[in-house]
Parts: C-alpha cells; structure tokens; sequence
C-alpha cells in the first residue's frame, strides 16, 4: 500500500503533494510504534528474546523478504541439481560445454549425451518364402534436434534467473549492515533539511532505535515504485515526527523496557516456585514413606 501510495505522488500537485507524503510518513510512524504494544502469544516460548528477532526488534519484515529471496535462490539451485539427476550427466555445465563447442567451431553433436541425433534402427525384410533377413542401419532422429535446442534454451533462463536473483539479493543483503543503513539515511536526510547530521544526537537513535531494519527496508520499496526526490521528503517527514515526539518515544520504550524485565522475573519467579513445590511433594512423599 505505501508503495502503490508513493508512485502516485510524483503526478500531484505541490498542495496534495506535501498532503500525501505526510500521510505516508505519519502511517510509518504509526507503525513503527506499535512494536512496543507487542506481546508475544506464549510469553513462556518466546525465543525472540535470545535471538532478537521478530516485530518488537524492528526486522520482522525485512527478514521475512530476504528469507523469501533466499528459497529463489534455492529453488533455482534445487532445479539444476534436479536437471543433474534426472539426465544422468552434469546438466549444470550443458550450456557452457555448447558455447565452448560454439566458439571453437566444433559440431555441437558432441555435447547431446542426453539427445542422440543419429542410432541404429533394427528392421526385418521378408522375401519370397520364409527368407527374412534383418538389416541395420543409421536412422535420423529429428525430435532430439527440438529436445536439445529446447533444454539449451531452458539452461540460459535458469542460469540468467540465477544470476539475477544473486544480485537482487545482495543488493538487499547490504541493509543488514549497520554503516550502509545509516549512510543511506543520511543521503536521503541531506537532500532536504539537514545537512549537518553530527550535529543531530537523535539521528542515531533514530536509527538505531527507531528504524531498524525494517526502516530501511520501507524506505527502499518506496525508492522502487517513486522517485529519490519523493523517498527524501518521507524520510525527512518521519525524522521530524520522530524529533517532535522524541521524549515521548523514550518513556514508551523505557516502561516498554520495564515490562519485559518484570514479565521475565514473574516467569523466573513462577518456575522456581514450581520447583519448590515439586521438592516440597517429593519430601512429603518420602516421608509418609518411612512413618
């Protein structure tokens, strides 16, 4: 929905225009706050804590679309490794072994392991009588001609889909560094209103704390489907919602903080009173034992 919003906005006038980019950063800002309402379904199995994973960590969507691009990555790779099985010899290398027959003006018949051209037919000719006399001779086969152009063909679009998937997924891969993230905040800031961020100490935080990595992440997709000068001004619109609500978003995170130490303790506490318990019934068993 944001990025259907964003390919909008370059068509609008400069009124509607300022209207809608603070509704897309107001909506991001909304969002982005809500994981600090988050609580886990079974607060006892919560294992985002251990790894900090997951909406309260600001990843939860980044990491679901680069876990996405990766099952791509794999699917192509399961493909040709499939292509290996089913064929007999190493399909993964078939294209290659036709380009290099290609270049060097060599009869491509050599690379058709799987497509024979040419075989022996076995036939029987009956003369006069009961004379049968059986012949063989080479016989064309034109249906392998089709099948070997066809998976040829079939080779070059896995391997450029391969390719092209590799490359879309680092290009994403490179948010889940720290210096990239903030430097491509930075550049997006520094188009519009503030060109000194050292002097900023809340551009860490917000950052750090506030963007995550599903910041970045939405700010990418919106750079996709509008222009640089659009991706700008909603960025720079969510950082002074987040300068104007800053203390705000301090004491949220810090009782946010708080709930979650005392939500451990309660679990710490109720498990060891349960173990309490479970040597206390171990005792009085061993003693009506003995009376």
């Amino acid at each position: 929905m944001i990025g259907k919003s964003a390919s909008n906005i370059d068509s609008f006038n400069t009124q509607k225009r300022e209207e809608s980019v603070q509704e897309i950063a107001t909506h991001i800002y909304t969002s982005m706050t809500l994981k600090y309402d988050y609580q886990p379904l079974f607060k006892r199995f919560d294992i985002t804590k251990r790894v900090h994973l997951g909406r309260k960590y600001g990843n939860f969507l980044f990491l679901i679309y680069l876990c996405i691009k990766a099952l791509y990555l794999l699917n192509l790779i399961f493909q040709l490794v499939l292509m290996n099985s089913f064929f007999g010899f190493s399909y993964h290398r078939y294209g290659l072994d036709f380009i290099s027959n290609l270049l060097h003006g060599t009869d491509t018949a050599g690379i058709d392991r799987a497509f024979p051209r040419y075989t022996f037919c076995d036939f029987e000719i009956r003369n006069l009588g009961d004379n049968i006399h059986k012949h063989s001779v080479q016989c064309a086969l034109p249906i392998n001609l089709f099948n070997e152009k066809f998976f040829i063909g079939f080779w070059f679009w896995l391997i450029a889909m391969l390719l092209m998937t590799l490359v879309n997924f680092c290009f994403w891969f490179r948010l889940l560094f720290h210096v990239y993230r903030r430097n491509l905040i930075a550049k997006y800031l520094r188009t519009q209103r503030y060109p000194h961020l050292k002097s900023f100490k809340q551009f860490s935080m917000f950052v750090d704390e506030f963007c995550h990595l599903d910041g970045p992440f939405i700010f990418a997709i919106i750079r996709r489907n509008s222009c640089y000068l659009t991706t700008s001004q909603v960025v720079s619109e969510l950082f002074s919602l987040y300068r104007r609500n800053f203390e705000n978003l301090n004491k949220i995170k810090k009782q946010y903080d708080n709930n979650n130490n005392n939500n451990d303790d309660d679990l710490e506490a109720d498990s060891g009173s349960n173990k309490i318990s479970d040597s206390s019934q171990v005792k009085l068993k061993m003693n009506d034992e003995n009376s």
